[in-house]
């Protein structure tokens, strides 16, 4: 079986790793994310937080893996879980302007807040297997408690969806 070294390292053992593209995706994902919720908040205090979010979560990120991580093997731990804290931040400061402004009578109709309510669940529900996930990954039968983090996506992506047909067509 021939396979395509196309978009993958292979190392001195033969192992193959494609981590570099998940890494570009996550660095991408976060600092889209970020950005959203800076066009989405009212509050300029609110807004200032979530532009020093993205630019530390850049800065963290770029020096995990010019110091601490390999870039190509390795699944950024650190960078994750400060993404994931600020991006809940941001997310509260979503919540708080909803709950002042009139969108609160409608919410269940708003496709913002179902998906922020996806993406505080997931995010927060990772924090804990972010932690060490690298180290995780080599302890056999340690396999079976990641089973949680797939059944949080699925959970995000069912609250994606309930949004997208429930809300209100803007």
């Amino acid at each position: 079986m021939v396979k395509s070294k196309f978009l993958v390292y292979i190392d001195e053992n033969g192992l193959i790793y494609n981590l570099w593209l998940h890494n570009i995706r996550r660095f991408i994902t976060f600092l889209v994310l970020y950005y959203i919720y800076y066009r989405l908040l009212k509050t300029e205090t609110y807004k200032k937080w979530v532009k020093i979010f993205a630019i530390l979560f850049a800065i963290i990120y770029i020096l995990n893996y010019i110091f601490l991580q390999d870039f190509i093997k390795e699944i950024p731990e650190i960078p994750h879980v400060l993404g994931s804290i600020f991006l809940i931040i941001s997310i509260l400061f979503y919540f708080i302007e909803l709950l002042k402004s009139e969108k609160i009578l409608v919410f269940h109709r708003l496709l913002l807040f179902w998906i922020s309510v996806g993406l505080i669940l997931f995010y927060a529900g990772t924090i804990p297997f972010m932690l060490k996930w690298n180290g995780y990954m080599l302890i056999p039968g340690v396999h079976d408690l990641f089973l949680i983090v797939y059944i949080l996506a699925i959970t995000m992506y069912l609250i994606f969806s309930f949004g997208f047909i429930w809300s209100k067509k803007e």
